[in-house]
C-alpha cells in the first residue's frame, strides 16, 4: 500500500515539478495525467482517493515550493496565505 501511495504522490510531484527536460505542468494537467493512469499505472483506489483530495496536494505544493515559478503554477490566494505563513503572520 506505501509503495503505490507513493507512486501517486512521486508522480504529482515530478509532473508539477521542471526538469531540464520539461516544463513543468499545472495542477490540473498533473491531475488530468494520473487520472487517465487510474487502474493501469496507478491502484484505481488510491488514484480515487487522490482525485478526491487532490487540492491538498497543492497546498503542500505550495508551503514547500522552492521557486517563485513553482508557486505561479498554483492558486493565488494559497501564494497569499503561504507568504503571510513564512513572513510569521499567519
Amino acid at each position: 500500500i506505501s509503495a503505490r501511495l507513493m507512486s501517486v504522490a512521486d508522480v504529482y510531484d515530478a509532473l508539477i515539478s521542471k526538469r531540464v527536460y520539461k516544463p513543468a505542468y499545472t495542477h490540473e494537467e498533473s491531475m488530468d495525467i494520473i487520472a487517465r493512469g487510474r487502474g493501469a499505472h496507478f491502484d484505481p483506489d488510491i488514484c480515487d482517493a487522490f482525485l478526491r483530495i487532490h487540492e491538498r496536494f497543492r497546498e503542500i505544493a505550495i508551503q514547500f515550493a522552492d521557486t517563485p515559478e513553482e508557486e505561479s503554477q498554483l492558486p493565488g490566494d494559497l501564494v497569499e496565505s503561504r507568504l503571510r505563513r513564512v513572513a510569521g503572520r499567519t
